[in-house]
């Protein structure tokens, strides 16, 4: 089973990163939030990370 990792855009610019219904933090940058959540799948295999947009854009960043 996989686990998806994901950062999801907010109205206020922010970006939460988010395993599920289980929110971990927010953060002010994508490159922050990516990262954060990279290190989270890291440890988590097998796992990807995904970036939710305001737009509805999904995009996959990083597989583990």
């Amino acid at each position: 089973m996989a686990w998806w990792y994901r950062v999801v855009e907010s109205d206020d610019g922010t970006w939460t990163c988010r395993l599920g219904l289980h929110v971990y933090d927010t953060h002010d940058d994508l490159t922050e939030a990516v990262t954060h959540c990279s290190t989270l799948a890291a440890d988590n295999p097998p796992s990807e990370v995904l970036v939710h947009r305001l737009d509805s854009d999904i995009e996959k960043v990083a597989t583990f």
